[in-house]
């Protein structure tokens, strides 16, 4: 019995100090990290293309005030039919749980924005969708 629990310590241990988990993802250039950041591009992708959409049926893309809520709301088609909402999300988030931002670019563009690994803004490591 002895044997086995110091094994299993020693199991967590090592495995613990192998990872170098700072908490929000792990450590740089992890594999947990790649996988959060292909899941927070594919995230951005489908976004970028909700807002794309938007603009071609509005002629504009959402505005700040309006923000990524507006890609929820049901809208006429052009035959003024009922269509489904440009995204089925209900929270924008990224795949580390945290909120993405959202702003307009003039009247031309907008910017998608995830803090990335070190979960903080304006760094290196975010993930940005610019259009």
């Amino acid at each position: 019995m002895r044997v086995f629990v110091l094994c299993v310590v020693a199991l967590l241990v090592v495995g613990c100090g192998e990872s170098g988990d700072t908490g929000a993802g792990g450590s740089r250039g992890s594999r947990e990290d790649h996988y959060y950041v292909d899941s927070t591009r594919k995230i951005l992708e489908k976004l970028s293309e909700s807002l794309e959409q938007f603009k071609k049926d509005k002629g504009r893309y959402p505005t700040e005030q309006e923000g990524l809520k507006e890609l929820r709301k049901m809208t006429p088609n052009a035959a003024k039919q009922w269509s489904k909402p440009y995204t089925n999300n209900t929270m924008f988030v990224d795949a580390w749980g945290l909120s993405l931002v959202y702003w307009t670019i003039g009247d031309t563009g907008f910017e998608l924005r995830s803090g990335g690994p070190d979960a903080r803004g304006d760094t290196e490591d975010d993930i940005v969708v610019r259009k």
